[in-house]
Order: structure tokens, then sequence, then C-alpha cells
């Protein structure tokens, strides 16, 4: 099977990452894959070294401010070369690329977020509600549509679209890393490597430093419990427009480390007793399901899609009020519960033994992407 994959860049984000997983997977059962991207600039396919190693036909068509019209008839005449029997586009432009250049008997998309949430947080509430209708438009002209969670498709059936539903997963390589992180001796090691005392507490937050994930009130709630508990370090790990603003709240508590973009983010989840989230909008987010499949606690916002991994392993996950504010009855629970659950690791360390969900798996995820296709195929045959 010929199987092109449309993405506007091979970033190192999640929506890529998750991309890695299902072509690897792909490739070892013998299809042929070929990635279409449209960078701004060459620097944004910056994981092209890893698909190359697997002997995947990557192909890059600049884009520019004027040249929607020209990647459309490139991507035309490239299925055409390529006599491609799947054509599977993610995320925005490339989905508005697709819908456009081929035909709906070809086509599938994977639905990674709530759009009208995301595109507001990026563009503002007017430009990103316009952006959100014309990717609603594009969206409703594939065969096709894959949702990475039960949320996203709520969304799109809220608007008529239909979606299937396959989980985000945790890479089967980390699978196998975090069942080390169960034994007692792993945290140990993770705190020399980090200079730390062994009786320090190390909460982690990993993801974009944007409006949408909200990272003050993190950092905020650490500077908080670190008057009460000054073994606590807190690594916020990944950049993004707010990473200055993040540095700049924490000088003075040299517990508190801004970590910056990190390509290996294991060793922090196998220092972590706790990981923090006070996102307000997601997909399905990567970073909790490897705190998950690392056994780490999580307490994070109680948003649908948090909601939704909290019932898949209710033992390692708690849901707290969404806020902005830095003081109040909801900023005051959280810090409350942050120190319940810190005292907790003071007094006895908790090693938890769960296994990560079998539906969050790397090999559920790819098996129920190739069970499509070959239904999708089948459908197109009869």
């Amino acid at each position: 099977m010929v199987i092109i994959f449309v993405v506007p860049t091979l970033k190192n984000i999640g929506p890529t990452r998750q991309l890695k997983m299902l072509i690897q997977g792909l490739a070892e059962a013998n299809h042929k894959i070929h990635i279409v991207t449209f960078p701004r600039e060459e620097s944004e396919n910056e994981l092209k070294e890893y698909f190359n190693q697997i002997n995947v036909n990557i192909i890059s068509f600049e884009r520019t401010k004027l040249s929607l019209l020209k990647n459309v008839l490139q991507l035309k005449k490239l299925v055409q070369q390529l006599k491609s029997d799947i054509v599977h586009s993610h995320l925005f432009y490339a989905d508005l690329i697709t819908s456009l250049a081929v035909k709906r008997s070809n086509s599938i998309c994977t639905l990674r977020s709530v759009p009208s949430e995301e595109l507001s947080f990026i563009y503002g509430s007017l430009k990103g509600y316009v952006i959100s209708l014309i990717h609603l438009w594009a969206v409703k002209r594939f065969t096709v549509k894959i949702a990475c969670s039960k949320t996203v498709r709520r969304y799109y059936r809220s608007r008529n679209v239909q979606a299937n539903v396959i989980y985000n997963a945790l890479p089967a390589s980390l699978e196998k890393f975090y069942k080390y992180r169960r034994d007692i001796n792993c945290r140990v090691e993770a705190k020399k490597k980090f200079n730390l005392p062994q009786n320090a507490l190390v909460a982690i937050m990993v993801g974009s430093l944007d409006e949408r994930k909200n990272p003050f009130l993190a950092v905020e709630l650490i500077k908080a419990v670190t008057r009460y508990c000054p073994n606590v370090y807190f690594f916020v790990v990944g950049d993004g427009p707010l990473r200055q603003e993040c540095y700049s709240l924490t000088v003075g508590y040299p517990q508190i480390r801004i970590e910056g973009f990190v390509f290996d983010v294991s060793p922090y989840y196998q220092a972590a007793d706790i990981f923090l989230s006070s996102s307000e909008s997601e997909g399905l987010p990567n970073s909790v399901i490897e705190a998950i499949g690392s056994n780490t606690l999580s307490l994070i916002s109680d948003i649908p899609q948090h909601r939704e991994l909290q019932s898949l392993c209710p033992d390692l996950i708690e849901t707290l009020p969404l806020s902005k504010e830095f003081n109040g009855p909801i900023f005051n629970h959280w810090l409350s519960r942050l120190l319940h659950h810190f005292e907790r690791f003071n007094k006895n360390p908790i090693f938890n033994t769960n296994t990560i969900p079998q539906v969050l798996s790397e090999r559920t995820m790819v098996n129920s992407y190739n069970n499509f296709y070959y239904e999708f195929m089948n459908k197109k045959l009869s």
C-alpha cells in the first residue's frame, strides 16, 4: 500500500512525535511511505533525519503567504505521480491543501485539537474563529476523519462531522524505559543527574510555554509550595513565547528551573514525584500520557481532555479547577493538594505499579490505523 502523509512541517512537537510512531510501525509492515511537508524554512523539518533513517521519502514544498494555490497544484501532481492509495493529512495547513488537491475517496485526516480553542490562543478570538471555520470546511471534504480523543470527536460531532477515535499513544521505547521507573534506584540515579539532594521532591511541567498551556499558574503554585517545603524542586521543560516571562517569575527561586526545549524528556519523568499541568486546552496531551507511563502522579486542570485520561487511569490523575488567578479559593485548593501530596512523599515515597492502559500503547495505535487503512481500501474496491 502506498501512503502519503501530508503535514505542515516535521517540527519536534506532539503531533509529529505521534506521526513518527505511526510511520515507523507502518514501514515495518512493508507499506510504502512518503511524507509531504510545507515548511516556511528548512529548519522547521527538524525531525527529517529520523524519517530518512527509516527509508521514508520526504518531499518538501516551500510555503509562503501567496503559495496556497501553488502548493495545491504541487500536491495534486505528486499524488498522481506516486499513484498513492491513501493520502493522510494532519493539522490545519495540510488539511486545507489536501482537501483541495485530493479526491475525497482517497483522503483521511487526523483531528488533533479543538480548533476553536487552540486557534483563538494562537491568532486571537476573531481571526482564530475565522480560521476554525475554514478548517471545518476543509475537514468536511475528507472521506474519513479520525479524532485523537473523544473530546475532539464531540467537538466535531456538534458541527455535524462524524469521526472515529484512535488515541494518542506512549512510544513503545518509553514504555520499556518506564518499567524501570518503578525501581526505587531509578529515582535516586535521576536526582544525581540533576545534582539534587536525595531528600528532594520533584515536580515537572512539560510542554509549550504559551497562553494555552497557562504556565504562570504552575510557577506561582510552586513558588508558594517552597515556602512550606524548601526541599521541593520544579523543572519547567519546554519553550515558547512565554519562556522569558516564566524565567522572570522565578528570580530568587533557585529551586525552579526553566529548562527550555529538551530533546529527551525521559530523565525528567524519571526524577519526578508529581507532574503538573494547568493547561486550558488540549487535543490529548502527550505529556500526561508520558506521566501515566512513568507512574507519576499528575495534578492537572479540570478540562474535558484531562478528565478523559483520568477516566482511563484514575489512580494516577487528579483534576483541579482551572484558574488564572494567583490567589483566592481555586489557587489555594491547588496549593493545599500539592502540599498534601508532597507531605505524603516526604514521609513515604510512593512507587506505583500501574501499567499503561492498552488503549494508550503504541501497538494499539498503529494496529488501529492499519485496520482503518485496509477497511478504507476495501470500501474503495467494492
